[in-house]
């Protein structure tokens, strides 16, 4: 299973970096939140639910991700500790090789510090640091720092 996932891991991350520079406007896709809210704003004419959240250690993330009514999804996620906090657009992509693998990515940062930003999805069981057992394990990556963490699809 190994030589197949990093393989695809990086045509799929390829794949997004591709489609979010092509016909990119020029403005800024992400808002740095705080604090991050648990509901929609108001003013929102497009409804959305919670669809996975996750998150790891080292330094501490976590994501949680939204559908949209729309078709597109959205993360709120809160990374070092705490000390970064996003609510950024992200593109959804999966393989029809490999159905048990989701892709997510967006940009996050402002005009001057951007930065790719990236969520591998795989269904397989995942054991936390505090021993607890999640539906999936999480590959994340901001710039060019990786990180491993669990997480659940939500209902």
């Amino acid at each position: 299973m190994k030589p197949k996932f990093f393989p695809t891991l990086f045509i799929l991350g390829l794949l997004a970096h591709l489609s979010c520079h092509n016909g990119h406007s020029g403005r800024d896709s992400t808002t740095p939140v705080s604090p991050i809210p648990n509901t929609p704003p108001a003013t929102q004419s497009v409804s959305e639910k919670e669809y996975f959240k996750g998150g790891g250690n080292e330094p501490g993330w976590s994501a949680l991700i939204y559908s949209r009514s729309d078709k597109t999804f959205r993360a709120e996620i809160i990374y070092a500790y705490g000390k970064e906090k996003y609510l950024v657009p992200i593109n959804r992509m999966s393989a029809a090789d490999l159905p048990d693998i989701e892709f997510f990515s967006g940009e996050i940062g402002d005009k001057e510090s951007k930065k790719m930003m990236s969520l591998q999805v795989e269904k397989k069981l995942c054991t936390d640091a505090a021993e607890r057992q999640h539906q999936a394990h999480i590959l994340f990556k901001i710039a060019e720092n990786t990180h491993q963490g669990c997480g659940d699809y939500l209902p």
